[in-house]
């Protein structure tokens, strides 16, 4: 399966016993797909200080598009009771909006209750409107059921394409797994979701073990054409600590999974390339999976890796559907998987 990563100029080397012969094939043109990112998600251990878990979101719009309606989700009481998830959740969980320039937006604090703008001199200038998340609204989007009254928290927001980041924590410096999501709320609200869409979403927490993982979830939803998309997704840990960010992890692993749980493909170092899951366990959809390539990261905007890292990195055309990257350590001198920060990317490319 082709996708955008695969644009380029392609030979055939042909070698026998009399030698080798090299026949140019041409450029191949991969056409954009119509598939969009529907919804993101990151799934951690919510600690204090710096160990809140950070989500970064990024629209984008074609001609005619200038704004987002976008879904925002801080997850805790809701996940009790799944999949494991019975104890140690984030009981009260307090969602934080920012935008590019890091200046505070807004927070809520149990979806029932109104979203507080932040004001005051250090509030963010960018013009936007933020409003309460109804059940309607998060029925629409797909996104699953939290009680009435609950903690969890959520909001709606409008506002100009660009950068955002929505920040985790628990009040009175609590701690406990918790879940942030990012929804387009622009595809039920009929408002040309195909010039306005998510491009980019970016996860970063620190990373234990088992339940401990860090999971990101994100939605391919087809456009007309039914076509596949093609993201880059990265996990990168090296990568922080050469930005100064102190406890990275030393050697992240990454596994994609379709909406079935099954295996896809993983990767572990970048420059190695995705390795394709085998076995009667692994997922049976079509998918293409090549390496991500410095050039692919950087037409994206994503910040490089040092050659030959363990940060991990590829790139997947895949069909419209649900998807999971689970993100852990690999084993260190003694068998024990590593932990630390690390940063979970997913690009969308066109």
């Amino acid at each position: 399966m082709a996708g955008a990563a695969d644009r380029g100029t392609y030979q055939v080397a042909v070698t026998g016993a009399g030698g080798t012969v090299t026949v140019d094939m041409g450029s191949m043109a991969v056409m954009s797909g119509d598939a969009r990112l529907l919804n993101l998600s990151g799934r951690a251990m919510v600690g204090t200080g710096s160990d809140v878990m950070i989500a970064g979101f990024v629209t984008r719009g074609d001609a005619g598009s200038t704004s987002k309606n976008i879904l925002f989700r801080g997850m805790g009481p809701a996940l009790a009771g799944m999949g494991g998830m019975s104890g140690g959740v984030l009981s009260n969980p307090v969602l934080t909006i920012y935008d590019g320039q890091s200046s505070p937006m807004g927070s809520n604090m149990g979806w029932a209750n109104a979203p507080v703008r932040t004001t005051g001199g250090g509030a963010s200038r960018v013009q936007f409107n933020m409003q309460s998340a109804t059940q309607a609204m998060m029925n629409s989007v797909g996104a699953f059921t939290t009680g009435m009254g609950s903690a969890d928290s959520a909001l709606t927001m409008n506002g100009p394409h660009g950068a955002y980041t929505a920040m985790m924590s628990g009040t009175n410096n609590s701690t406990g797994i918790g879940l942030v999501e990012c929804y387009d709320a622009d595809a039920t609200l009929g408002n040309g979701a195909n010039n306005a869409r998510l491009v980019n979403m970016s996860v970063r927490a620190n990373v234990g073990a088992g339940t401990s993982s860090l999971i990101a979830g994100f939605v391919m939803v087809g456009g007309p054409s039914g076509s596949p998309g093609t993201v880059l997704l990265r996990a990168m840990g090296p990568g922080l600590a050469a930005m100064g960010v102190t406890g990275a992890m030393p050697g992240p692993t990454m596994m994609l999974y379709d909406g079935n749980s099954r295996p896809i493909a993983s990767n572990s170092g970048w420059s190695n390339g995705p390795m394709m899951a085998g076995g009667a366990a692994a997922s049976t959809i079509r998918v293409g999976m090549v390496p991500a390539m410095m050039d692919v990261m950087a037409g994206v905007g994503a910040f490089p890796p040092a050659a030959g890292s363990a940060d991990c990195a590829m790139v997947a055309t895949l069909p419209p559907g649900a998807y999971t990257v689970v993100v852990s350590g690999l084993p260190d001198n003694s068998g024990r998987p590593m932990t630390g920060v690390v940063l979970c990317e997913v690009y969308e490319m066109r």
